[in-house]
């Protein structure tokens, strides 16, 4: 599916692992207001919403409890399918496989690791600077896992060689029927946000896998519109960016969701339902 298509796939991140309530206000952190802000954004048109279950307080959770919990909400509150991640590396893989028994709808899992950073210029220093994924076996394992308990995996591909690694995994008969791969531009340690890396990084994805574009970047939005020429589907969120393309500070992903609507249909595509991705 990486030819042009009629329907788009809009993924709306709700609230990331560094996004909180210091920086962005109306941040979800509990099931209920992360079940609130899926509901707006499917509202809006996202097929898949994508969270991070959160502690009372706020911090990352990695409790199947809690991811649970906030997956039951967010199933009660609408139709768009659940994401969560399994990325962190400072999480033991077998955490990580435990959190899968939360039954979300996906899950993504990162085809090797990467080194992410953000840089703040104006102090000449790093913001973070952490390592994304972990090894192949572990995404070996999490797919396997998946797909035992009805899951998508969404293989997270950051640098061409972590799409190239989905050579032998697919030779392995890891991969599922319907891989879908997510594409991520932006931030220290990925390829930045230029349609030259989208070209390169989107034609070496295997053409009959499906592919997302994501990207962090404080104006996404011709490169995302870059992303629908080449045939790929869109995630967009607080998670992402906080900005309309008006330049406009958006309070909810449903915002954002609405502005990668109008986008869609204004070059003739549709917008996928849930349904879509049966």
């Amino acid at each position: 599916m990486s030819k042009l298509h009629d329907k788009v796939i809009i993924t709306a991140a709700l609230n990331g692992t560094r996004l909180h309530r210091g920086t962005c206000p109306t941040v979800p952190y509990s099931p209920a207001e992360i079940a609130a802000e899926a509901q707006r954004a499917a509202n809006a048109g996202a097929a898949i919403v994508h969270f991070c279950a959160r502690e009372s307080g706020g911090a990352i959770s990695h409790r199947v409890e809690a991811v649970q919990e906030t997956v039951s909400a967010i199933n009660v509150a609408c139709a768009a399918r659940t994401s969560i991640t399994t990325v962190d590396p400072t999480v033991p893989v077998e955490d990580r496989l435990k959190i899968l028994d939360a039954r979300p709808d996906r899950a993504l899992v990162a085809i090797g690791s990467i080194t992410t950073a953000k840089f703040n210029y104006s102090r000449r220093r790093f913001d973070y600077d952490a390592v994304d994924g972990g090894t192949f076996s572990d995404a070996t394992k999490l797919i396997e896992q998946s797909k035992v308990l009805g899951i998508q995996p969404v293989l997270l591909c950051q640098d061409l060689g972590q799409i190239e690694a989905l050579t032998p995994l697919a030779a392995m008969g890891v991969l599922p029927n319907m891989a879908e791969v997510q594409l991520r531009f932006g931030g220290v340690g990925h390829a930045s946000p230029f349609v030259r890396n989208l070209v390169h990084l989107s034609t070496s994805v295997p053409p009959e896998f499906r592919w997302h574009a994501a990207v962090r970047s404080s104006s996404p939005w011709a490169f995302l519109g870059a992303a629908l020429a080449a045939g790929g589907h869109l995630r967009v969120g607080l998670e992402d960016c906080r900005y309309t393309p008006e330049g406009t500070t958006a309070e909810s992903s449903a915002v954002l969701v609405d502005a990668a609507v109008r986008i869609i249909r204004a070059v003739g595509l549709q917008v996928a339902e849930p349904t879509d991705l049966e």
